[in-house]
């Protein structure tokens, strides 16, 4: 996602399309601004399914049935209509972290996406997901939640976000 002048990224793109995952993995936006703000949107976009996916590791948590929650996530990325690359890194956190009780419920935030809230609303574009999904991730630093462990553990696995400890929720390495 890259905005700027054309003739600038055409030279650029070659080393643009070796770092990307494959050639359509490389856009050019448009002007100055638009590829930024297509990452934006992208974020924002992502905050909503982090979210939803917390909710639903906290489902198959607090169930009746003891459910293997890292089983039933990597069933799900084979065939399921909400298989991703996301509900994959779910299976693979849930793998690795047995006990979510270990976990603080801080979860990092860049802020970008309020940024991108901020602009929605003054355009008058209804954001209830997103807007939604801010605000669950600012809950999660006062209170014990599955979600929250299990949005921090999956921001982790794609963008090497910090996994904060209980014991080091209350210190200031997160601030």
């Amino acid at each position: 996602m890259v905005g700027g002048d054309r003739s600038t990224y055409e030279i650029v793109r070659p080393l643009l399309r070796d770092l990307a995952v494959d050639d359509d993995a490389v856009l050019f936006a448009g002007e100055p601004g638009s590829g930024h703000f297509t990452k934006l949107v992208h974020n924002a976009i992502e905050f909503g399914m982090l979210q939803a996916i917390g909710e639903g590791v906290e489902m198959l948590a607090r169930g009746p049935y003891g459910l293997d929650a890292a089983a039933v996530f990597e069933n799900w990325n084979h065939g399921s209509v909400i298989r991703s690359w996301l509900v994959g890194l779910m299976a693979k956190a849930l793998r690795h972290e047995h006990d979510l009780e270990e976990l603080s419920t801080f979860v990092e935030d860049t802020g970008e996406v309020k940024w991108v809230l901020e602009w929605s609303m003054g355009q008058d574009i209804p954001t209830p997901v997103v807007s939604a999904s801010q605000t669950a991730l600012m809950n999660y630093r006062d209170v014990s939640s599955v979600q929250a462990k299990a949005v921090a553990l999956l921001r982790n696995q794609f963008g090497a976000h910090r996994v904060h400890r209980a014991c080091d929720a209350s210190s200031s390495e997160h601030d």
